[in-house]
């Protein structure tokens, strides 16, 4: 269904992966393409984001922490699709939250308050339940809006083709349910904001 007012949610969302057949990143694409009506969902590149260092923050943020900040403060939401690493998110997803969840001048943290989803796609058979508990533990200190229906994607490897796009019938519909989902968490996230 669309958005009450007729306007389009501006979802944006990156991968914590950086290699370039990263499964995350096939998740994150077939979300663009399947997004629901209403959302559009737009990819953020935090390759070039450096890790996280009170030092280079107190000179000033570089340009890619100030591009990513801008792109989540603007959004109407934000998805993260992160693999595990050793029963936890990857340190690229969580330097990048570690990011977000700074202050800018006068501007909070563009994290907090936010509607956000949490995401994995893994090659195991488990789906990255870990991760994802990870994600939500560090999270929820920041938002109130955190959308606790995370989605796992289990044994990924055989569910993309040759391009490393993810074509298994089961596993998109189940990504497209779930977009809707937050797409309505959104929703419901502004309008009891503007009843309180």
């Amino acid at each position: 269904m669309p958005t009450e007012s007729g306007d389009v949610l501006n979802i944006v969302g990156f991968a914590g992966s950086l290699r370039s057949g990263s499964f995350n990143k096939a998740a994150l694409n077939a979300a663009v393409g399947r997004a629901p009506e209403g959302v559009k969902i737009n990819v953020l590149d935090i390759s070039d984001v450096p890790f996280y260092d009170g030092d280079v923050e107190n000179a000033g943020d570089p340009s890619s922490v100030k591009r990513l900040k801008d792109a989540v403060r603007e959004a109407d939401g934000l998805l993260i699709f992160t693999p595990e690493y050793n029963g936890g998110a990857s340190a690229v997803a969580k330097n990048a939250i570690d990011w977000l969840s700074r202050t800018t001048g006068d501007s909070g943290s563009p994290i907090a308050g936010k509607p956000v989803a949490i995401a994995t796609a893994t090659p195991g058979g488990r789906g990255g339940p870990e991760a994802r508990e990870h994600l939500i533990h560090v999270i929820g200190f920041m938002t109130d809006k955190l959308f606790m229906e995370t989605l796992g994607i289990k044994s990924i490897s055989g569910k993309v083709d040759a391009e490393n796009r993810l074509v298994d019938e089961e596993a998109v519909e189940d990504l497209t349910n779930w977009l809707e989902r937050f797409r309505d968490h959104i929703q419901d996230s502004r309008q009891n904001h503007d009843a309180a």
